[in-house]
């Protein structure tokens, strides 16, 4: 039951990052170049230059989407140009500290490591939201970061767009384009939670749960990776 609410405040807290559409109205919106990306598994989307690549990579506590200009070879390769999302579930409750103090420690990091800082973006409620934000060159690159988070659900998200600093302005447009997202498809999610309802055999026993044991910390918010790998 822990794992379908944690479903249902994840669905209902991403769902806010962009404002709903129909299909016929998301296609006419798709300019030239671009396609639509399904996030999998949470049904999600966001526009696509239609020659990049996508590659996902997920774990029990956190998921991860990379689309980037450079074929990363099935994830195991290094790209230039590209974005990367990531969305940590229970970062709290699984390392003791919380989604804010994981977002923020990042930038901060982040913000240390960096050659030169081009930006800050001052901290603003976005619905169910904070966010704050960090533009950087590091090394060749110029990297945009966007942390999000919601320490009362528990999570928070990382969405990073990066190119070569003399690509940067080429790119900016695109990474404006892309940005423009909605982690989570409500339908499906809907759905599914209705099918695994039925499925879910119905018990009479009044005897309490039982505390289930701590889970091995996987997708470690420490743990981010920058544009390149």
């Amino acid at each position: 039951m822990k794992q379908v609410a944690l479903w249902i405040a994840l669905a209902f807290t991403l769902a806010t990052t962009a404002p709903a559409a129909d299909d016929d109205e998301d296609k006419k919106k798709i300019p030239e170049g671009f396609v639509e990306q399904i996030l999998e598994p949470t049904g999600g989307k966001l526009l696509r230059p239609k020659d990049w690549f996508y590659k996902e990579g997920h774990s029990e506590h956190a998921f991860m989407w990379t689309l980037s200009k450079e074929d990363t070879k099935d994830g195991n390769g290094s790209y230039d140009t590209g974005v990367r999302i990531q969305v940590f579930i229970n970062p709290q409750e699984r390392t003791d500290k919380s989604a804010e103090t994981h977002a923020r420690g990042f930038l901060e990091k982040k913000k240390k490591e960096a050659g030169k800082v081009h930006r800050v973006i001052e901290q603003v409620e976005q619905e169910l939201f904070t966010r704050i934000g960090l533009e950087t060159e590091e090394g060749d690159y110029r990297i945009l970061y966007s942390v999000f988070w919601n320490n009362k659900m528990d999570l928070f998200v990382v969405s990073i767009s990066g190119a070569k600093a003399g690509d940067w302005e080429k790119y900016t447009k695109t990474f404006d384009t892309m940005s423009e997202m909605t982690l989570i498809d409500m339908e499906r999610f809907e759905k599914g939670k209705k099918e695994t309802e039925k499925a879910e055999p119905k018990e009479e026993s009044k005897e309490p749960e039982k505390e289930q044991s701590a889970t091995t910390v996987e997708g470690d918010p420490e743990a981010l990776q920058g544009n390149r790998k």
